[in-house]
């Protein structure tokens, strides 16, 4: 037995559920009605049911019958031209039937008069029914193209015509509310147009709900417009059963499983919650992709059980994550058992889920412990290894940043071991992991800023570009934030010490950073020091930049700040280190910058590519020098068609951008 698809059916040959003769049989059952004054037939069916799928095993019946035409107003988002577009779609659909060309013009006629009128002021509103238009235009000069004659020949031709037009109004209960007012006026107003049957796919719960929100009594309000009301037929459990485990058998095949706890989960979680073939659909779908992944590393039970808890009742997924303490603790404390019982809601399924998933005694809330010793050897959720490895497997990038962020924070008190947690965050997580480290501010230590922040720093050039919105900071500014935290925490005896050990563990950026986070500088330093001790501890930042070799310049994050920052307070560098290639290339590549801007109310965000001249040319002292060297540079084929070197010979011929910071305002970050 083949998968169903979420997908409509589109005939017969497809029909996995036994549906083809009764919805043969029901559109008989519709012309055996008198349609000569109109007719509506109304076909319910909850979401996921298969109303569409439906609909399509009785168009052989309803074609034989009648002009079958279609209109799906949720296509359509102006609710006050509904109407009109209706007549617009169904004149345009008609003309396939070329024996009906007079109609499809008289239709075609009447929407385009609807879509010319307007408000009517007194009303407020856009004719609240059809019975208002007409009324209004009856009352008017009875000209050739009036709404009233062109609605009275409309009524002519239709009761003229071969055979009825059966129109079908699919998924009315996903309109808005304005929109579905618009749409059951329409029918309520139209209904009785001769040789016309509307059949309206809906969920009548839906429907009732939206026009009782609108102060409409829902129910008596469709007792009104639909004469022929009908419930799709319900899928039989059965079935429902055998295409759940032929799905489940594609996606797991022969795996062995814990026949006991399946039968648990499948009678007490998964049979009450898949209600039809769309519940199946969505289930086996989700299935499918976490099986590929973790379906050799994680209990197959464990993984139906879970996804049927994140697919259906995804707050509850989410609490599962936010308790985990508790679920996968051995302890039976009485805090533990208020949290559970919490979890549980006295819903059985909860209940199960517990029992099923981590062998908690429904009675007592307590353990098994004998099983317990048993989760990581069998590949539990239960157990921490595995239940993390679900997690980081299927959960939200921000749960998953939040959880590594907890992982390195844990190991703080170890440079060493801080090293190894930071480095095992990936590239693409590890500036949100490091931004949600400032969370535990409260706990920073002095043991903690001396393991960490040399780290932090030696792994900021990871962090990979992106594009970045209006208003987010640079990985070097979250960086700079936690970093401030960490060093304001530091007691006060110990302060300049600690700095000290700092500037002696960290790369030359972090250096830089530090000095400029204690230090005095106008709209960057924070004064976490007094004023003699800023000093002196800025004069081992330029001791180190002086002693640095050509090699540990060109393994430098961010140079270009560290080299003005150093000429910028009266110091040289040497021409050896300035005519280095090496040097320069990484000199100039951090001297590219990206400016971001809006024009006028446009809200579109622009973004350029400048590079701060002054920067380079105080560093070198002279600009024909600066320009001497992107020539020389540009030399290299493969480097002259880099961007950045495009963007450097294009300021050398004289371009300077407009509208942007000042270099010199730039440069107070550097």
């Amino acid at each position: 037995m083949e998968l169903i698809s979420d997908n409509p059916i589109k005939d017969s040959s497809n029909d996995l559920l036994d549906r083809t003769s009764s919805a043969e049989a029901f559109a008989k059952h519709i012309f055996s009605f008198d349609y000569k004054e109109g007719l509506v037939v109304g076909l319910c069916g909850e979401w996921g049911n298969g109303k569409t799928s439906y609909i399509n095993l009785m168009r052989p019946e309803l074609e034989k019958n009648s002009f079958v035409l279609d209109f799906n107003p949720w296509m359509f988002n102006d609710a006050h031209n509904l109407v009109a577009l209706f007549f617009t779609e169904i004149s345009a659909q008609l003309r396939d039937y070329e024996d009906d060309s007079d109609l499809a013009d008289s239709l075609g006629i009447f929407g385009e008069l609807l879509s010319n009128l307007k408000p009517i002021p007194f009303v407020g509103n856009y004719f609240s029914t059809l019975g208002g238009f007409f009324s209004f235009f009856s009352k008017k000069k009875k000209e050739k193209n009036s709404l009233k004659n062109q609605r009275d020949k409309l009524i002519e031709i239709l009761k003229g015509i071969s055979k009825p037009i059966t129109v079908i109004l699919d998924d009315i209960d996903r309109l808005s509310s304005d929109e579905l007012q618009s749409i059951l006026k329409l029918v309520r107003v139209t209904g009785n147009f001769p040789n016309i049957v509307y059949v309206l796919s809906f969920d009548k719960n839906r429907v009732i709900k939206t026009l009782n929100d609108n102060n409409i009594d829902g129910k008596t309000y469709l007792e009104k417009i639909i004469q022929i009301p009908f419930d799709i037929p319900q899928v039989p459990k059965k079935l429902l059963q055998e295409n759940l485990f032929s799905s489940l058998d594609k996606i797991v095949g022969n795996v062995s499983l814990d026949k006991s706890r399946w039968s648990n989960a499948y009678w007490n979680i998964i049979k009450p919650t898949i209600k039809n073939i769309r519940d199946i659909r969505r289930y086996t779908s989700s299935l499918s992709n976490v099986f590929k992944q973790l379906g050799k590393e994680i209990d197959i039970v464990d993984l139906l059980t879970i996804e049927a808890i994140r697919i259906f009742y995804p707050e509850k997924f989410k609490e599962i994550y936010e308790i985990r303490e508790f679920l996968l603790s051995q302890s039976d404390d009485e805090n533990r058992k208020i949290i559970l019982t919490k979890f549980i809601e006295n819903n059985e399924i909860y209940q199960s889920l517990l029992s099923v998933l981590f062998d908690v005694n429904n009675v007592n809330l307590k353990s098994n412990y004998y099983i317990n010793r048993e989760f990581k050897k069998d590949r539990r959720i239960a157990d921490e290894t595995f239940f993390n490895l679900y997690f980081e497997q299927v959960i939200t990038p921000e749960v998953i940043e939040a959880q590594l962020s907890r992982k390195v924070w844990l190991a703080r008190q170890s440079e060493q071991d801080f090293k190894i947690a930071l480095s095992a965050v990936p590239d693409y997580y590890l500036e949100n992991v490091v931004d949600n480290l400032i969370e535990y501010e409260r706990d920073f230590t002095k043991e903690i800023a001396l393991a960490a922040i040399p780290t932090l720093y030696r792994n900021l050039p990871r962090v990979p570009e992106k594009e970045k919105g209006f208003f987010d900071l640079d990985a070097d500014m979250i960086w700079g934030r936690l970093v401030y935290r960490l060093l304001r925490r530091l007691p006060d005896k110990d302060k300049k010490e600690t700095i000290m050990q700092l500037l002696d563990s960290s790369d030359l950026y972090g250096q830089y950073e530090i000095v400029g986070i204690i230090g005095y500088r106008e709209g960057r330093g924070h004064q976490l020091v007094s004023e003699l001790e800023a000093k002196e501890l800025e004069e081992i930042l330029l001791n180190n930049i002086r002693s640095s070799t050509i090699e540990e310049l060109t393994e430098t994050y961010n140079l270009s700040h560290i080299i003005y920052f150093f000429v910028s307070i009266g110091n040289a560098i040497s021409d050896d280190i300035l005519n280095s290639s090496e040097v320069f290339l990484l000199l100039l590549k951090s001297s590219i910058s990206e400016r971001k801007y809006q024009r006028g109310n446009d809200p579109t965000i622009h973004r350029e590519k400048v590079l701060l001249w002054d920067v380079l040319t105080k560093i070198y002292g002279d600009e024909n020098k600066v320009n001497h060297l992107i020539e020389e540079t540009s030399e290299n084929e493969e480097i002259k068609n880099k961007d950045y070197m495009q963007l450097a010979l294009k300021y050398k011929s004289g371009y300077r951008h407009k509208e942007s910071m000042d270099d010199e305002d730039d440069l107070d970050e550097f």
